[in-house]
């Protein structure tokens, strides 16, 4: 549906054959300007009780929702928005 309506924002795909680490590209558009970023992640050990970390190297240091490595903030940055949801 949304590939279809060219509507998607992201593709992923396995990097490797254990499915654990995974990889590909996330887009954004503003203002007309199409943003595309190296998209990548790990799934942890002890998934679903830990979160998944995603990271976008490419902005590494560029952002203050970003930790080293391109790894972005799920907590203290993201945590107001959930918690007016939960």
């Amino acid at each position: 549906m949304y590939k279809a309506g060219d509507n998607d924002w992201f593709r992923i795909a396995a990097a490797n054959p254990e499915g654990t680490h995974w990889e590909d590209t996330c887009w954004y558009v503003r203002s007309l300007r199409r943003y595309e970023f190296a998209l990548q992640f790990d799934i942890p050990v002890t998934y679903p009780a830990t979160v998944t970390q995603i990271e976008l190297p490419q902005l590494d240091g560029k952002t203050l929702e970003m930790y080293r490595g391109g790894k972005i903030c799920l907590t203290v940055h993201f945590k107001p928005l959930w918690a007016k949801n939960w």
